[in-house]
């Protein structure tokens, strides 16, 4: 497809050729169809993170189908149920993200704006989470300015704390990249958004395989994202819980210690 191999310039030439020689009915077909992956031109220039060529594909999606087509576009999903939102969020840059986000606020209803923001992907993940897992926060920042403008108190909540399939927050996942950025950032969100008994339910929480953000950051090779969640849980615990929330166990029953032993990193150790 042009959207993924070409300039900018090629796809106009082609898209100029193309509207020339086809129907209505075929320019829609050509819009709005997919690769072997489930993805239309529209995924393929957001997951290349070709900002003028996702902005000419826009253009001529917005030239020729309706309303309706048009929205469907922005919110179509491809085979591993991944919208624009979510490809910009797990492959895109910000501008590439902005641009995603622009199009949908221009031409999306209420209601269809929350269904792109919270919409989960086949692992579960919401654009929040994907974001969560590079190595740069900016990518993170936008899509929670996004949330916050439009999401009510509950939704946000939902949105901040909701888990993926293997029940981890974006905490939880930000805990296991190679970057202490973005769980900076989501303990950020968290602070100035929860409640001291949602924050202590933030820090406290497990995955499907009772591990906290404590246990995967102690897992990681990466002692600055293990001092980040121990101040963070240092700041908001009691003594009490400061204690069950270091030598808790996960369903294997290993506490933070033996992770960080068994993965043989002796900074984290430290």
């Amino acid at each position: 497809m042009a959207a993924t191999k070409y300039s900018s310039e090629t796809l106009q030439h082609k898209w100029q050729c193309t509207k020339e020689n086809l129907t209505k009915e075929e320019l829609n077909k050509l819009l709005l169809g997919t690769h072997h992956q489930g993805m239309t031109a529209w995924h393929l220039a957001v997951y290349r993170s070709n900002s003028k060529t996702l902005q000419y594909v826009w253009q001529c999606a917005k030239e020729i189908l309706t309303t309706e087509e048009f929205n469907k576009s922005i919110l179509g999903t491809d085979n591993e149920r991944m919208t624009a939102w979510h490809l910009a969020a797990d492959r895109g840059t910000s501008e590439i993200i902005r641009k995603v986000w622009q199009c949908a606020k221009e031409n999306l209803t209420k209601e269809e704006i929350n269904k792109f923001l919270l919409g989960t992907d086949n692992e579960g993940n919401t654009a929040w989470q994907l974001a969560a897992t590079k190595y740069s926060s900016e990518t993170l920042q936008k899509v929670w300015q996004c949330a916050k403008q439009n999401l009510t108190k509950e939704e946000l909540y939902k949105f901040l704390l909701g888990t993926e399939n293997q029940g981890k927050t974006a905490c939880h996942l930000a805990a296991t990249k190679y970057s202490s950025k973005p769980l900076q950032y989501v303990w950020q969100c968290a602070k100035e958004n929860l409640t001291k008994e949602e924050i202590i339910k933030f820090l406290l929480g497990t995955d499907n395989q009772g591990k906290t953000a404590w246990h995967l950051a102690a897992s990681s090779y990466n002692s600055d994202r293990l001092q980040n969640v121990w101040q963070c849980a240092k700041w908001n615990l009691t003594k009490e819980e400061l204690n069950k929330f270091l030598i808790g166990t996960d369903n294997q029953g290993m506490t933070a210690w033996h992770l960080a032993a068994y993965r043989g990193n002796s900074k984290t150790l430290q």
